[in-house]
């Protein structure tokens, strides 16, 4: 069907131009019955629903057609659906009225479409030629023989709200009078239309703010001025525990505790005030008190308040916490304040002060006022502050969470006394730094105390020393004196015979001086004049004898930084000899040494076998040394002092030594040191030694290779990790090493970082391809500082520097560091050439890495970011490599980070001297094996899987 165009647009009045247009008593009062019929289904009907199909039906006979559809538009999809279809009863259109029920109807599409366009009433003709397959409806029509349509708007005004469609089998023809007639029944249906929207939605408002009352999550009540309830939800309700009718129309009063402060709220709500947060206390239903926190505005109407609303909330609790907590504050205000030898305050992230207690006003002498916004470096030295000493402290307490700190510090007046600070980091809730808080202490007698105590100590056991010695000497005189007893009777007989017998004089004295000169030699030998051998020998566990030495003597050691070191040999077997005995040996020895001894110098304490029955005991120092003379008469000369200092000590050990059947000896070299030797049987007045059996039969459970041409750090490696548990073998040098790791598999690798016979990447290479030892773990490097004392670098791998694609690759295979752009790998090189080439070089390989030459800087980019992997030369700038490889230990999520060392096949002069000098440094010192041991044994049973995966 041909859509045929309006016949023109509406006058204002239609109605009037209808009545006037329509000829007299022809079609005037058809219409006028329909339009009253309309009139009064739309008058009487309580929704659309009810008098849709009733305005279609009288409609469709007023226009003697056989179907018509009510299109009612879809806002959000701006489309057109037929809410209601009607058909004449026997009229046959089944295609047509399906595809009206089923259909979407855009605007100026379709005969309902285009009178939607036009807002005015269109009809349709029968269609000719090509074209009516682009529309369904039009299709569907005419199959079903529907030759003629109309269809006009509904809407009221200016808005629109559907389409009335009706088609017939016949010819519908557009008059000017039925046009007129159609837009103004739109318009009538378009109003009842408007009206039950705005009804449906007034419902639907009613309903939402009825819910919104009702089931609010906050308690909300209406009351009048005078404050009567005029209306409660049920969380007003289930909070004070009333019934809705018992709650209803009571008074506030009647509720709230404190009437004076009803009165007043209620004053401010008349004159038109919002009040907002007002906690006042009320009465529940059980007669129980409870807080609520109020929030209410009133409803006025002409100047006169009709209800006002108020939101509650039940706050006891909180009022309870926050009591409780303010009694806490003020308590610990009291402690920290009442604590006047501590200072307590906290400054922010850039190191300003933000709290300062009246501890902190009496140490440092800065008044609260004056230490607001105070930079924390003003509290240090200015040596301190010239080393960067504050910056670096924060940073680390930043890093690792807590940082202790002991140095001098500077009051307001300049004076200076020695604090003992512990620095505190803490954190907000998404983890970045909000503060750090500082606990200072004056330790200042402390270190006085200290001091004093160390020095009496020290006088005591030298008057010990004094005292034991005299006793000693009379032990030898008395014992003299009875040696001499019988050659000096024998001269008494002389002296007698003398006068009797001439002839036998001569050859009786020399018998007598005979007998007299044995006795002397007798009693100048202090095995002759021990009343007994040891009658304690048995087994003895060297190892732990040598650990007791070294706990005895650590405390003088530490004052003068000086390490002590143990080490016994893997080839020596049990021996038996007087445990106490050698005990004493062994700490007069020690003791001795250590005070030899050069400051930050080294004790080393060896157990070495001496042929097939003996074994040697060795203390060595680093002290001035002696000429050979002066070593031999350390050994053979008698003491000159009356038995004080080490000569009495000495004495006392050469007795014990021969009362073991033992011998001394002792060897020195001027400005390097000196060793004194013990040798002793391994069997003493035993035959045989019973072998051990339980827990010292137990295999240990990680096996250390040292490979070390340093005896001093072989024997320090040894003792330690022997010490611990672990079965440690040691060799002198690299050749040594690969022989072995082709026949046994280690969990540690310790091998020379300078000064060896092969650099270290190179010892590191050829073990990992000797065979079974490939996939050990951990690789410690050994430095010898400055000092001579070795430091310790405990890595997953070693490098050669510059780096290379395939070692680089196979290394963080093994290691598993997964690539892509996950967590990076951090390059710590000094030579920022050299760090910047190895990043390409692992970003080339497809892993994600970040070059840094500034230790510190290396350092706030792990805080910042944890690496999966850091790859450490030997000289980073701005800290040494064993100093930086402390402090990333200590990071958060970077305790089990692998770190790879990259080291050069030849160390300039620059570079050997500063790694010498950082391997001196505290966090290098091989005293401190606790973090090396937890690593070794976290990462055994890790290791032991790497390894199964790479066979």
């Amino acid at each position: 069907m041909a859509v045929r165009g309006p016949v023109r647009r509406p006058l204002p009045n239609p109605i009037r131009r209808l009545i006037g247009s329509l000829r007299p008593r022809r079609g005037l009062s058809t219409w006028l019955a329909t339009e009253r019929e309309v009139a009064g289904i739309l008058a009487g009907a309580r929704g659309l629903a009810e008098s849709a199909p009733r305005v279609l039906a009288a409609v469709a006979a007023w226009l003697d057609v056989d179907v018509g559809a009510l299109w009612l538009i879809e806002h959000h999809t701006e489309r057109l659906r037929a809410a209601y279809v009607w058909r004449r009863a026997g009229a046959a259109c089944p295609r047509f009225e399906a595809t009206v029920r089923d259909a979407a109807v855009a605007k100026g599409q379709g005969l309902a479409g285009v009178a939607w366009a036009a807002l005015v009433p269109v009809h349709a003709a029968p269609a000719r030629g090509a074209g009516t397959a682009s529309d369904p409806l039009r299709v569907a029509a005419l199959a079903d023989g529907l030759r003629g349509g109309v269809a006009f708007p509904v809407r009221a005004g200016d808005r629109f709200h559907g389409v009335l469609e009706f088609a017939s089998a016949r010819p519908l023809l557009g008059a000017p009078e039925r046009v007129l007639a159609l837009e103004v029944l739109g318009e009538t249906l378009g109003q009842f239309v408007a009206r039950q929207s705005a009804l449906q939605r007034l419902r639907a408002s009613d309903q939402q703010l009825t819910d919104l009352f009702e089931n609010a999550p906050l308690a909300l009540r209406l009351f009048d001025g005078h404050g009567r309830i005029l209306r409660a939800n049920q969380a007003e309700l289930e909070m004070l525990g009333y019934a809705r009718e018992a709650y209803v129309g009571r008074s506030l009063a009647d509720l709230h505790v404190d009437r004076a402060a009803l009165d007043d709220l209620l004053a401010r709500l008349r004159r038109g005030e919002e009040v907002r947060g007002v906690e006042a206390e009320v009465r529940r239903a059980d007669g129980a008190r409870a807080w609520l926190r109020l929030h209410a505005n009133g409803y006025f109407e002409d100047g006169r308040l009709v209800h006002v609303r108020c939101f509650s909330r039940d706050v006891t609790d909180e009022r309870e916490a926050d009591l409780a907590l303010r009694g806490r504050e003020a308590r610990l205000r009291q402690l920290v304040d009442g604590a006047r030898g501590y200072a307590l305050h906290t400054c922010d992230p850039r190191g300003r002060v933000v709290a300062w207690s009246d501890g902190a006003v009496a140490l440092f002498g800065y008044p609260d006022a004056a230490a607001r916004d105070l930079d924390v470096g003003v509290l240090f030295a200015p040596e301190a502050r010239a080393a960067g000493i504050p910056a670096r402290v924060l940073r680390l307490a930043a890093d690792e969470g807590r940082h202790r700190y002991e140095g001098w510090l500077v009051r307001r007046d300049g004076s200076r006394f020695w604090g003992d600070a512990t620095f505190e980091a803490v954190h907000d809730a998404r983890g970045r730094l909000a503060h750090v808080c500082q606990l200072t202490r004056d330790a200042t007698e402390d270190r006085r105390v200290a001091g004093i105590r160390r020095r009496t100590a020290e006088l005591v056991a030298a008057n010990a020393a004094v005292l034991a010695a005299q006793q000693r000497d009379d032990d030898l005189v008395a014992a003299l004196r009875r040696a001499l007893e019988v050659p000096v009777a024998a001269v008494e007989r002389i002296a007698t015979a003398l006068a009797e017998d001439q002839a036998s004089t001569a050859r009786d004295a020399a018998v007598a001086a005979g007998e007299l000169r044995r006795a002397l030699a007798r009693a100048g030998d202090p095995a002759a004049l021990a009343s007994a051998a040891p009658a304690d020998l048995g087994p003895v566990d060297l190892g732990q004898l040598l650990a007791e030495v070294r706990d005895l003597v650590a405390d003088a050691a530490a004052e003068r930084r000086i390490r002590v070191e143990g080490d016994v040999d893997r080839e020596l077997g049990p021996v038996a000899t007087s445990a106490d005995r050698l005990r004493l040996v062994l700490y007069n020895l020690t003791a001795h040494a250590v005070r030899a001894c050069r400051d930050h110098g080294r004790v080393t304490v060896r157990a070495l076998p001496e042929g097939d029955a003996d074994f040697r005991v060795e203390v060595e120092d680093t002290g001035v040394g002696a000429d050979e003379g002066a070593a031999r008469a350390f050994v053979d000369a008698p003491a000159t002092d009356g038995g004080a200092g080490p000569a009495g000590a000495l004495r006392a050990t050469r007795r014990v030594v021969a009362e073991l059947r033992g011998r001394l000896a002792v060897r020195s070299t001027p400005g390097r040191g000196t060793v004194v030797s013990v040798v002793l049987p391994r069997r003493g007045a035993d035959d045989a030694v019973p072998a051990p059996h339980g827990d010292e039969a137990r295999a240990p459970a990680r096996r250390l290779l040292v490979v070390a041409a340093d005896a001093a750090a072989r024997a320090k490696l040894a003792w330690t990790f022997g010490a611990a548990g672990c079965d440690v073998t040691s060799v002198g040098s690299s050749v040594e090493g690969v022989a072995l790791a082709r026949e046994t598999r280690f969990d540690v690798v310790a091998a020379p970082g300078v000064g060896g016979d092969q650099p270290l990447a190179e010892v590191v290479a050829s073990l990992r391809a000797a065979g079974r030892t490939r996939g050990v773990p951990r690789i410690v490097a050994l430095v010898p500082g400055a000092d001579g004392a070795p430091g310790a670098l405990l890595a997953a791998d070693v490098l050669r520097r510059p780096l290379t694609p395939d070692r680089a690759f196979a290394t963080l295979e093994r290691l598993r560091v997964a690539r892509g752009r996950g967590r990076p790998v951090l390059v710590v090189d000094g030579d920022l050439a050299v760090a910047d080439g190895a990043a390409r070089l692992l970003e080339a390989l497809g892993y994600r890495a970040v070059a840094e030459p500034d230790a510190d800087a290396a350092l706030r980019q792990a805080a910042h970011e944890a690496p999966s992997a850091v790859f450490l030369a030997p000289t980073p700038q701005t800290m040494g490599a064993f100093e930086f490889a402390h402090h990333l230990r200590r990071q958060r999520g970077c305790a089990e980070v692998p770190l790879v060392l990259l080291w050069p096949l030849v160390l300039t002069d620059e570079e050997d001297a500063a790694l010498r000098a950082a391997a001196g440094g505290a966090a290098a010192r091989l005293e401190d094996v606790v973090e090396l041991l937890d690593a070794v044994g976290a990462t055994a049973a890790s290791g032991e899987e790497r390894r199964d995966g790479a066979r």
